[in-house]
């Protein structure tokens, strides 16, 4: 693969893959995700408008109820902050084992920048989940990216056979002008007979294709009689006609 397939393919898996900050709770099992949603639900500042504003209701000491009251709040961010920690450690894990593959770009980005695959080693490294950014033995990465390794292998499988079946068709020359060429070859030997069918030349232009162009028109290469008769019984009905 040239260096120009493979800046076009590290960027398409790139482009397929999932944001960094989205990664926790795309890549990790049910249960650590519910346990974020719970902990998720209860929220930090309502609680402590409601708790603030009946401080002092029940009885208590304004400032016993206030010091609970922080303490309630401290211990709902805590959970939050714990549950969520859960979640990219489980990333972090599958990152470190090969499981997930990171791309990101090196900074900072231009026009022409490419992903690169993010070694596993520069996972242990400091990780902004929100700036989905990397900072790793010696290497930075911006706009990070993840994706699982059977997906991404998945992805490569199907654009390598995308390209091969480009690579064909481009590379492979239209059989028009050689059909042409054969006829024009095979009239001069007086082996073109207009009292015959077109189509019972078919097997004669077979023959002189590979006669003159051996490498596109091997033993194991042959054409339909459609693909003939679509270009070789113009030139012999014109011939047909001179006659």
């Amino acid at each position: 693969m040239n260096k120009e397939a493979h800046k076009v393919l590290s960027l398409t898996i790139w482009e397929q893959a999932t944001r960094l900050s989205r990664a926790p709770l795309l890549f990790t099992p049910k249960e650590l995700k519910e346990a974020y949603d719970e902990a998720d639900k209860i929220s930090a500042i309502e609680t402590f408008s409601d708790g603030a504003e009946r401080i002092g209701q029940d009885g208590t000491p304004p400032t016993e109820g206030f010091k609970k009251l922080l303490m309630n709040v401290s211990s709902i961010t805590s959970e939050k902050a714990k549950a969520r920690e859960n979640l990219r450690t489980y990333v972090r894990q599958r990152l470190r084992q090969g499981e997930l593959i990171g791309y990101g770009f090196e900074p900072p980005r231009r026009m022409d920048s490419q992903p690169f695959e993010i070694p596993r080693n520069c996972w242990h490294g400091r990780i902004d989940w929100v700036a989905a950014t990397l900072n790793g033995e010696g290497l930075e990465f911006i706009e990070v990216r993840l994706i699982a390794s059977l997906k991404r292998e998945q992805l490569i499988a199907t654009l390598s056979q995308l390209d091969l079946q480009q690579a064909k068709t481009v590379g492979r020359p239209k059989i028009g002008p050689h059909i042409e060429a054969a006829f024009k070859s095979l009239h001069q030997a007086n082996k073109i007979d207009v009292s015959a069918s077109a189509k019972s030349h078919f097997p004669m232009v077979q023959l002189q294709l590979r006669k003159m162009y051996p490498d596109i028109y091997p033993p194991e290469r042959m054409l339909s009689n459609e693909g003939i008769r679509a270009h070789f019984s113009p030139l012999f009905n014109e011939l047909k006609e001179q006659q």
